[in-house]
């Protein structure tokens, strides 16, 4: 009888254990949730410190399309010879039609996001020359950036991620260009 009284005892304390860890993981999603869903309303909409004009915006667009073939070229030539990701050799680099215009918040200036599929090559005698899934094509989002004199880029992109998820993400930093909001000038 004892034997049984010790594993029932043994029993309730780990079910007691598994309780108190359920309730501290709830407790501990409850908070993320809360703190994630307080950061979601503050990133619903922002207006840059010093908005332009809309002809302003309208005048970055249009420098950035007469421009956009050689800066997707510069773009190309910039992470081509960055070294990274470290063992592939950039291959190709094919950029959606579409732009998904924001206004970065500091600047109130317009930054272009691309959504591109890359293509990697494996350094020959490098670290990844035997591993399959250096083949495959990878989404990603190219950044180019209005200085306030002309369109630029710094080779910023941002891999397995599409340009309104670059948006959702680094909200802090950026708000969705929309004509119709931009009225004044």
């Amino acid at each position: 009888m004892s034997d049984g009284l010790v594993i029932l005892s043994s029993i309730c304390g780990s079910a007691i254990f598994l309780l108190v860890l359920l309730a501290a993981a709830v407790m501990t999603l409850r908070r993320r949730n809360s703190s994630s869903n307080e950061a979601e309303s503050s990133c619903e909409f922002s207006v840059a410190n010093n908005p332009l004009t809309l002809d302003q915006y309208r005048a970055q667009q249009n420098a950035f399309t007469d421009n956009q073939s050689n800066l997707q070229e510069r773009f190309f030539s910039i992470v081509s010879q960055s070294g990274k990701p470290k063992g592939l050799i950039w291959k190709s680099c094919k950029f959606d039609e579409t732009t998904m215009w924001v206004i970065e918040k500091q600047s109130a200036n317009l930054h272009a996001l691309l959504s591109t599929v890359i293509h990697f090559d494996a350094v020959p005698g490098g670290p990844m020359e035997d591993v399959e899934a250096v083949g495959n094509a990878r989404i990603a989002t190219a950044i180019f950036f209005y200085n306030g004199d002309n369109w630029d880029t710094g080779g910023d992109v941002l891999f397995n991620l599409e340009p309104h998820e670059v948006l959702a993400r680094h909200c802090d930093d950026y708000d969705l260009y929309q004509q119709h909001t931009h009225t004044h000038g």
